[in-house]
């Protein structure tokens, strides 16, 4: 197998790479966007128990606890899949900018 070929070769394989973890990276992305969706109802819930006087201090703090915990998450998919979606593309880019023999 020739230089050539083998270089046809990996740019054909990073450029699949690149476009799976592109759709991994929105994916993420997704996720992210529907942990921050889903923290505005933990949200609602804590501001509809602090109304209500018969509700437990600990509750509450379990409650926020959780609502903590989701918008760490949906943080962390955030930033996650924006790298990835970036650092596949930089490879891809890379690896298509070798000369070619």
């Amino acid at each position: 197998m020739s230089i050539s070929e083998k270089l046809g070769r990996e740019r054909t394989r990073a450029t699949a790479v690149a476009a799976i973890e592109l759709i991994l990276g929105v994916l993420i992305i997704y996720i992210g966007l529907q942990l921050f969706i889903a923290s505005e109802h933990f949200r609602f819930a804590i501001y509809e128990m602090q109304q209500n006087s018969y509700v437990p201090e600990y509750l509450l703090g379990i409650y926020r606890t959780i609502l903590a915990v989701i918008l760490a998450g949906g943080f962390f998919a955030l930033v996650h899949g924006v790298k990835r979606i970036v650092d596949n593309a930089l490879k891809a880019w890379a690896k298509s900018a070798v000369p070619k023999e």
